[in-house]
């Protein structure tokens, strides 16, 4: 037991202040963040920079990625609204603290997964989060940026005993979110290795409801849309 304790706090795990922060509202959390928070709880977080990531080449703020006319149709086929200055997040699917304003009164109209943005937590280790324009439930007209899953690393559990003790936490901890039958909008847990993961379930219900958004009726004879590109 003394040597679990002495891992935990090794590894930065400290109980009090991490239950604390568990849950809101029912919806598991990691630091300030919870499963279903929308933008105004993302603006409160310190992001790291958004980057484009090329192989072998330097990082470059992902404002200065050059978006292909290809691309650019492509996107502007699955989003609806003002989408200038959200361009280069939706092609690069990440954000950051700059793409919050430009994020606000778009909408979606096809499933093409969400956009990812990352931080450094209480505990000092990385939490990536992915963010996802989904319809309200009550109210498929409406859409809204919900954060949909977390996954923080434990850079620092090497080991599987190190693993095990963080492990042996996390179960009591989002005990909770420990499901397997779990409704539409409620979030999820599981680790595996070094990493938790928080997800919510949104159901091919909530996907299909995209459509209902007024901005995604449709004018005129298009294209079928193609998958993006990875």
């Amino acid at each position: 037991m003394r040597r679990a304790v002495l891992l935990l706090s090794v590894l930065g795990l400290h109980s009090p202040i991490m239950a604390a922060e568990a849950f809101k509202n029912g919806q598991p959390c990691m630091d300030a963040l919870c499963i279903g928070d929308g933008l105004a709880e993302v603006a409160k977080i310190q992001w790291d920079p958004a980057v484009v990531h090329v192989p072998f080449e330097p990082k470059v703020p992902i404002t200065t990625l050059k978006v292909t006319d290809q691309r650019r149709a492509q996107i502007e086929r699955i989003y609806r609204g003002d989408l200038v200055k959200a361009m280069p997040f939706l092609a690069g699917s990440s954000f950051d603290q700059t793409a919050v304003p430009a994020l606000r009164g778009l909408a979606v109209c096809e499933h093409r997964g969400g956009i990812a943005g990352s931080f450094t937590g209480k505990d000092g280790n990385p939490v990536k989060v992915g963010l996802t324009l989904l319809p309200e439930p009550d109210d498929p007209k409406v859409q809204r940026w919900m954060v949909t899953n977390f996954e923080r690393h434990y850079v620092q559990a090497k080991t599987l005993e190190q693993q095990d003790a963080i492990r042996a936490q996390m179960d009591v901890l989002y005990a909770a979110a420990i499901k397997t039958d779990v409704t539409r909008g409620q979030g999820m847990y599981h680790m595996s290795g070094d990493r938790v993961y928080l997800t919510m379930k949104v159901g091919r219900e909530g996907y299909a409801a995209l459509k209902q958004h007024p901005l995604c009726a449709p004018t005129a004879a298009e294209p079928p849309i193609s998958p993006l590109p990875r």
